[in-house]
């Protein structure tokens, strides 16, 4: 199974995975998808750290570092909650760990 890439429409094999938070465009397993900025920077954020637990504070404080920052961290679940529905069918798999964080695992995919 191959698709064609979102870019430049060349065909790309299933094992292709590739990511570029600029466009937020998420190639894996043959699809892609293109994620909104703050879902893109949350999966930037995770895939530098893969393998590694992040801790929901410090992926608040990547994700809001100017004057628009919500008053609760709460908002960081929902954006990964949105976030793991998209990537899950692409073979990226993010953990939640109550009172942990987050890990992004990466399942059959080249990286």
């Amino acid at each position: 199974m191959s698709c064609a890439c979102p870019a430049c429409g060349q065909l790309l094999p299933a094992t292709f995975f590739s990511f570029d938070a600029e466009s937020g465009i998420l190639v894996s397993r043959g699809r892609f998808v293109q994620l909104p900025r703050r879902e893109a920077t949350i999966m930037e954020y995770l895939l530098d750290r893969r393998g590694r637990m992040v801790s929901k504070s410090s992926l608040f404080e990547e994700l809001y570092r100017r004057d628009d920052e919500p008053e609760t961290e709460n908002v960081i679940e929902s954006h990964v909650s949105k976030l793991k529905k998209k990537v899950t069918p692409l073979g990226v798999k993010i953990r939640s760990e109550r009172f942990k964080g987050y890990m992004l695992t990466l399942n059959e995919v080249a990286a």
